[in-house]
């Protein structure tokens, strides 16, 4: 789903979300230069979590911003290849819109769980939720990934059960 639609830079103004954002800052680069910035930004926000996960246990609040931080820059590195605009509107496709919200929803509430309310419990319990919703919101990109991954969780959770 990368390819098509100018990069996602162009856009009628349909009035969508997506057609709101402005994609003028990629408009002058190359598309290697496009792709550089997508790995630069990829490896920040890979970075952003492997180091949040060395404050998990002696700072869970620190922790939780930072793997944030590290799934927004992920989630936006993706601007450079596709565009801002393409993004969005693979995010509302109606197969994806509820794991988008969840996602983004789980960010958000792991951000005021941490900042807003400082409570280390409810935080931990975003970061998990927020983890979960990265992974099947991934998963919808991938084709049957989702199925397969129904169909593991079903076996798992059978057996615990029997």
């Amino acid at each position: 789903e990368l390819g098509g639609g100018g990069g996602g830079d162009g856009g009628d103004g349909d009035g969508t979300l997506a057609s709101q954002v402005d994609t003028s800052f990629l408009r002058g680069l190359t598309m290697r230069q496009r792709i550089t910035y997508f790995v630069a930004s990829l490896l920040v926000g890979v970075l952003c979590i492997v180091l949040a996960c060395t404050l998990f246990l002696a700072r869970p609040s620190k922790f939780a911003k930072l793997y944030t931080l590290g799934n927004l820059v992920l989630l936006a590195s993706t601007f450079f290849v596709i565009g801002p605009r393409r993004q969005l509107g693979l995010m509302c496709a109606p197969h994806r819109l509820c794991s988008s919200a969840v996602y983004v929803l789980a960010m958000l509430a792991t951000l005021y769980a941490a900042i807003r309310l400082n409570r280390v419990g409810l935080t931990v319990v975003m970061v998990a939720v927020q983890g979960g919703a990265l992974a099947w919101y991934v998963a919808s990109y991938l084709p049957f990934a989702q199925r397969a991954v129904k169909r593991t969780l079903g076996v798992c959770f059978g057996r615990l059960t029997s």
